[in-house]
């Protein structure tokens, strides 16, 4: 396969899309995949291609059918970002999205809107091309494989971490979309080990396990081995491997309900919406977590970070005692 070609498709209802393409060709430039206002065809070539629709109205049906039914036929896979006037109109649109996400098997991502006035909510630009990244190239940064595989020795070293991580991602169900959300990392001699872009934890494929072994940010380059690029989260824990040299184990979750939304939850650090697979990210949190043995940090509409100089027993009593704690907040 060339590469990635991105069919977007925008219904611009509400007068807010304006700078939306341009700024889609300055990512897509820069990111190395193309993007077009063609509609997508069956014998589209060898390119892997997403439909990506911007529709600014509430959630249409017909939509959502005629769009599912493409996945796999005109395009590889689809996102779609609907908006809602009201809160009602929000609720009533989950059993189709819920509907329609599983019988696509998470080929199609259904945007949740970021942004609120007066009631009426929309996805900002902003979330509508990260998203854009995420569900067609996936990583930012330029890939370069040293080896297709992981040494044995490292594999054996990490996998007692990677399956107790597994097993409180599973537990807890810290996923939005589905069990391929986030990633989850150990730093070890060589480098740091990390699951794979789009690994499902829940559970495990522990095949996917790779080690990265450096990250050149002024050519934004990564080595690694194994058979799968890393998480796009690998420039920022490479940041913080640099900087922070006692940081050791990392998990990343999109623990919606339970942590990212949940304001009540008394623990943690909190940023606004932050770009992802980028350096800056990575020096922010580094310094965020400069002088202390562990930190939560949880990122609006994104997900949190669990980071700390320990991992083992004492590193999972700390998710537990966190999600612990998410749950009473919930009910209190």
């Amino acid at each position: 396969m060339d590469g990635w070609v991105v069919h977007m498709e925008v219904h611009d209802r509400r007068g807010l899309r304006g700078a939306l393409r341009a700024r889609a060709g300055e990512l897509a430039q820069r990111l190395h995949f193309r993007v077009t206002d063609e509609p997508p065809a069956p014998d589209g070539g060898t390119d892997r291609r997403l439909l990506f629709v911007v529709w600014d109205d509430v959630l249409d049906p017909a939509v959502l059918r005629r769009v599912a039914d493409g996945i796999g036929v005109a395009y590889d896979r689809a996102t779609i970002a609907f908006a809602y006037p009201t809160p009602e109109a929000s609720a009533a649109a989950v059993p189709h999205i819920d509907e329609a996400k599983t019988a696509t098997r998470d080929r199609l991502n259904i945007i949740r809107p970021d942004r609120d006035t007066a009631g009426a909510t929309h996805v900002s630009d902003f979330k509508l091309l990260e998203t854009m990244v995420a569900d067609s190239v996936r990583v930012k940064y330029r890939p370069h494989r040293v080896e297709s595989r992981v040494p044995d020795a490292v594999r054996r070293d990490v996998l007692p971490f990677f399956k107790a991580a597994a097993a409180r991602f599973t537990k807890n169900r810290m996923w939005h979309r589905g069990p391929y959300d986030g990633c989850l990392a150990l730093r070890h001699a060589d480098g740091i080990v990390v699951t794979a872009t789009r690994t499902r934890k829940a559970p495990l494929e522990d095949e996917r396990i790779l080690l990265v072994h450096s990250y050149d940010e002024a050519t934004n380059t990564l080595r690694f081995s194994g058979p799968a690029l890393p998480s796009a989260d690998s420039v920022e824990l490479m940041v913080l491997r640099q900087h922070l040299p006692d940081m050791r184990a990392f998990m990343h979750t999109h623990a919606r309900e339970l942590i990212t939304d949940n304001p009540r939850l008394p623990t943690g650090v909190r940023l606004s919406a932050r770009p992802y697979g980028e350096p800056s990210v990575g020096h922010e949190f580094a310094d965020l977590m400069r002088d202390r043995d562990h930190q939560l940090v949880v990122i609006e509409g994104h997900g949190e970070f669990f980071a700390a100089s320990f991992d083992g027993e004492r590193y999972f009593h700390w998710i537990d005692d966190v999600v612990d704690r998410a749950r009473r907040s919930l009910v209190a």
